[in-house]
């Protein structure tokens, strides 16, 4: 039993990372099908568990769709996959269940392939590169000062390197929690890595670019930048992304949300007059769901 749902998920994921890479969707009949049949299967064998795994999933993966922070389809794909995989599994002597473990194990997956193309990217583009060299300076230095300051004061280190969020910040954390104490050279060169990495994925915008005509555009496609609700295309940043959550800016199309442009907005757009719109051609996260999934079954082999 268990060998069969690990065979049938790897088959959905692969199935679901071609329409992904070729399309930028996820076929419904593909994510239906696969929780009927991890459902009946479970149930079959007397598991009920199946069906609170089921449940809570497809909550979180729905609060995570109205936050904006993935599409549908990967609200469809984990819900089946949690009815195909409802366990959990231990990492680092913590049970966890299976569902949350791909997740967190999806996005590492996706920080780590990531981040070389963007390097690689950037690095063969004269405007891009200017602007990563520029920025490595301040990394350098505040690298330095928190590695410096942290064994001394810890986590009120922060507070002397004037970090802005969200990159820096996380890195920073991310040093802290790994030990305060590990040497400077450790933690400046963990430091460094990380700041440089995030501020490679900030950059995603600039490099996973393409501008398309309204004709051309199709629902799902992710804006580059905000079109408030009298039509004016503001350019994206992080500062206007704070002033759009706080309701100080009304926008009509927004950027962060990972389901794209609806029918609806493109409708819009025809109707007040915008020519052509840049878009995300972002890299498709189901291969990486995939790569996470074969990384975790050994684990979950072992543990079973």
């Amino acid at each position: 039993m268990i060998h069969l749902v690990h065979f049938v998920s790897v088959l959905a994921l692969f199935i679901a990372a071609i329409f992904d890479i070729r399309e930028r969707r996820i076929p419904d009949w593909l994510t239906y099908s696969g929780t009927m049949i991890g459902i009946i299967l479970w149930l079959l064998q007397g598991d009920y568990s199946v069906l609170l795994y089921v449940s809570v999933t497809l909550l979180l993966a729905y609060l995570f769709y109205r936050m904006g922070l993935w599409a549908g389809g990967d609200v469809k794909l984990f819900t089946a996959l949690a009815s195909l995989n409802p366990y959990s599994v231990s990492l680092f002597g913590v049970s966890v269940p299976f569902p949350l473990a791909l997740f967190l194990a999806s996005l590492f997956s996706a920080f780590f392939l990531t981040v070389p193309y963007l390097l690689y990217r950037v690095l063969v583009d004269r405007d891009l590169r200017t602007d990563f060299l520029r920025s490595l300076r301040p990394i350098v230095a505040k690298s330095f000062v928190l590695s410096v300051l942290a064994p001394v004061f810890g986590v009120f280190a922060l507070l002397f390197t004037f970090l802005p969020f969200p990159g820096d910040v996380l890195s920073a954390i991310a040093v802290l929690l790994y030990s305060p104490s590990a040497g400077f050279i450790k933690a400046f060169l963990v430091l460094f890595i990380l700041s440089s990495s995030f501020k490679l994925l900030s950059m995603r915008s600039r490099v996973f670019r393409r501008v398309k005509r309204v004709e051309e555009l199709r629902e799902g496609d992710v804006p580059v930048d905000f079109v408030l609700e009298d039509g004016r295309i503001v350019p994206f940043s992080w500062a206007t992304a704070a002033l759009v959550e706080t309701g100080r800016i009304r926008v009509r199309i927004n950027p962060l949300r990972a389901a794209g442009l609806y029918r609806e907005d493109i409708k819009w757009l025809k109707e007040i007059g915008v020519n052509e719109l840049p878009v995300k051609t972002t890299m498709p996260f189901v291969p990486f769901v995939l790569i996470a999934y074969i990384l975790l079954l050994p684990i979950v082999l072992v543990g079973g």
